[in-house]
């Protein structure tokens, strides 16, 4: 009989992790996926942009409910746009900002 050719995966430190998973998808996982006709009945294999793309995360909730502190908590700092007030501070009378 034939023996399948070994795969080698790299240890893997912090940076290549995710390279190794890919490595270890592509040669053990997916073939399984595509022989059984995996996507036919759940998600079709992982693409490269699900596993190196940045992910991204979306708030929401009512007004003076905490996004922007809960933001600005995770980033230890305040970012560009940041506006914290007592009211809804998208309330504008006008085009000129003010302070009421």
């Amino acid at each position: 009989m034939c023996k399948p050719k070994k795969v080698v995966i790299p240890n893997a430190g912090n940076a290549d992790a995710i390279k190794a998973l890919k490595i270890a998808y592509d040669e053990k996982v997916k073939p399984t996926e595509i022989r059984h006709l995996y996507a036919s009945f759940d998600t079709p294999p992982i693409r490269d942009p699900e596993l190196f793309g940045k992910p991204t995360v979306m708030l929401l909730g009512q007004y003076s409910v905490g996004k922007t502190s809960m933001i600005s908590y995770l980033l230890n700092g305040t970012y560009p746009g940041a506006d914290i007030g007592p009211e809804p501070t998208t309330d504008i009378d006008g085009n000129k900002e003010q302070c009421t």
